[in-house]
């Protein structure tokens, strides 16, 4: 039987994996999304490229909290909540909506001042990079949530639907260009600032979600502590496991603090004594 700290560590463990294989992936994903997209004079393409660069930055803020998380857990066996998670969500809220503005008035921008870019060409080579990075990341998308569902990790769930709408936002550049390449030349703009403000819409989730375990994690620390078997009715935890620190008295001391408890003696009162008839 696994006790709480050695099922949070592997948690740690296969969060930590994970993360650093998409941090990988986003990558390379970046680099060729990057040349082709300036090659092709694509905004839709640089806006995921710029989308890929978010996430590989949320991941790595991720990996940092985790490890810091890791540390602090075993130094601190009794500890429920994580320290430096939420600190990194919020940091990360903050940045995605900033981005994501950004991207939107760009596109905006873009699309009013200038019109249709001249410059851009697109070809089936552009096609192919857009449908590579959509099947890209629908396959970290599962493969993600089948490793948070068997380390039972709720980050690395979150993080694993973050990556679905990363897969979205590829969508909408595939749609784009494919339509681009039929004539539809407003559809690079307009799938730029739909991923503008996918990432808003992902900022907002993360930046609440931080704000709320900052709230629980304040809560947690205010309520009372089970120190006797007459307080456990008032505790409550928020998860399946929680720490108990169980020891074990021999049997006169306990039989003497138990009736201590529940049995106080004045000592003021008179002492009956009885005699046995001679």
């Amino acid at each position: 039987m696994t006790t709480p700290l050695q099922e949070r560590t592997s948690s740690i463990s296969t969060t930590s994996k994970v993360l650093v294989a998409s941090i990988v992936l986003n990558l390379l994903l970046m680099a060729l999304q990057v040349t082709v997209g300036l090659s092709a004079h694509s905004s839709g393409m640089l806006a995921d490229a710029l989308h890929s660069f978010v996430d590989m930055l949320a991941d790595a803020l991720v990996l940092l909290a985790c490890a810091l998380d890791a540390r602090a857990a075993a130094a601190d066996p009794t500890r429920r909540h994580p320290k430096y998670e939420p600190l990194a969500l919020l940091a990360l809220g903050a940045l995605l909506g900033a981005t994501g503005l950004q991207m939107v008035w760009q596109s905006w921008e873009s699309a009013v001042r200038s019109g249709v870019n001249p410059d851009s060409h697109f070809d089936i080579v552009t096609l192919g990079v857009a449908v590579l990075a959509l099947a890209s990341k629908e396959t970290l998308f599962r493969w993600m949530a089948r490793e948070a569902k068997r380390s039972r990790s709720t980050l690395l769930l979150a993080n694993a639907w973050h990556v679905r709408a990363d897969a979205l936002s590829s969508l909408v550049v595939t749609v784009a260009i494919g339509g681009s390449l039929a004539g539809l030349t407003r559809l690079d703009d307009l799938a730029a600032a739909l991923i503008g403000l996918m990432i808003v819409k992902t900022g907002y989730g993360f930046g609440s979600r931080g704000l709320r375990d900052l709230k629980q994690r304040r809560h947690t620390a205010q309520r009372p502590a089970a120190t006797t078997p007459a307080r456990m009715h008032v505790v409550r935890t928020d998860s399946l496991t929680m720490p108990l620190d169980a020891r074990v008295l021999p049997l006169q001391p306990s039989h003497d603090r138990t009736t201590t408890r529940l049995i106080p003696v004045d000592q003021d009162a008179p002492v009956l004594e009885s005699r046995s008839a001679a």
